[in-house]
């Protein structure tokens, strides 16, 4: 019987912190997203890497519509502990827009388009405190209504970008924008072949509202693959792209060997390491000596105590031997 409390399925971090679930702090995440010279970023790592808590965190950090969670999920955390006149100053400190398309799974274009409307419309319906009072004129309170009650007439590709106009002038603050699995959509248009119909409506949503948006405080996307076919995201060339192969925020996600070693050591498994070692230690980065294990896979070996290789079951990669497939011969070659 594990010692501790794991977040199997968990990635929202206030729930996180709140049920007080075993976790790695990667809180510094916050302050090296925010600080980062690039306006808008795209962070790249594989499936299961913490991405979408990571995501949750920053927007429980910044959302200036709840400030008291800047000091209630992030006390003593290393975040403050290390730089409490980052937290004072930041936390709480602009309106957030946070999306994730980890849902989004369709066969056709039809389909994936009522998915990506229905989830424009949940962040509406987020700041529906906008239409309370006289804030909106009557154009504005139409457009807003229409989005949040999914009207097909509505114009969602530049519905992202509206919205942060809306809260930097409601706020007098410029807006935070974070978009989880960016790619999701992308890769089961190219599974099930409407690819250019969700080229057609991400590029102009991603583009209106990361690029040239005077509203946008900073911007985030994650995702596993950065999507070269047809220049897609080519008009984003502002973005910052950080991958495992960047020293960026290389150990803001993963698991380092000394937190396998005290993870194991509080389960009372610490002669495991070797054994563990052998079996998820996989990953190597751009700094030296920093090697990284993927979070899933331990978090359910130190949970269910024995060896398996959990990350493979947790979603498809066949359009990765098919994309290496039809590859150049030169390429095939060297895998």
């Amino acid at each position: 019987v594990p010692a501790l409390k794991y977040p199997i399925g968990v990635s929202d971090y206030k729930e996180i912190r709140e049920e007080q679930y075993f976790h790695w702090d990667r809180s510094l995440f916050v302050k090296e997203f925010y600080e980062d010279a690039g306006k808008a970023l795209l962070i790249l790592r594989p499936r299961r890497w913490a991405k979408t808590t990571n995501v949750s965190m920053a927007k429980y950090f910044f959302d200036i519509t709840q400030p008291q969670l800047a000091n209630e999920l992030f006390e003593n955390t290393k975040l403050s502990l290390e730089d409490p006149s980052f937290c004072e100053q930041y936390g709480g400190a602009f309106p957030v827009i946070s999306v994730s398309f980890s849902e989004c799974r369709a066969n056709t274009w039809e389909k994936m388009e009522q998915w990506l409307c229905k989830l424009i419309s949940r962040v509406y319906n987020d700041h529906k405190y906008l239409e309370e009072g006289e804030f909106l004129d009557y154009a504005e309170r139409k457009e807003f209504r229409a989005i949040r009650e999914r009207d097909p007439a509505a114009f969602y590709e530049s519905a992202l970008h509206d919205l942060t106009a809306l809260l930097h002038r409601y706020h007098k603050k410029r807006v935070v924008v974070l978009i989880d699995e960016y790619d999701k959509p992308v890769n089961e248009a190219y599974r099930h072949g409407y690819f250019d119909d969700a080229i057609s409506f991400l590029t102009s949503a991603y583009t209106s509202v990361l690029k040239d948006n005077v509203h946008l405080e900073k911007g985030l996307l994650t995702g596993v693959l950065r999507v070269a076919k047809a220049d897609y995201l080519s008009d984003l060339n502002n973005l910052e792209v950080y991958s495992l192969l960047d020293t960026s925020f290389a150990d803001k996600y993963g698991v380092l060997e000394e937190e396998v070693v005290s993870a194991l050591e509080q389960e009372g498994m610490g002669d495991q390491l070797q054994a563990v070692r052998s079996y998820y230690d996989g990953y190597d980065t751009a700094i030296p000596d920093l090697r990284l294990y993927n979070p899933w896979s331990l978090l359910n070996f130190l949970k269910h105590q024995r060896l398996a290789p959990y990350w493979t079951e947790t979603g498809r990669y066949d359009f990765i031997a098919e994309a290496m497939w039809a590859g150049p011969m030169e390429m095939r070659e060297k895998l």
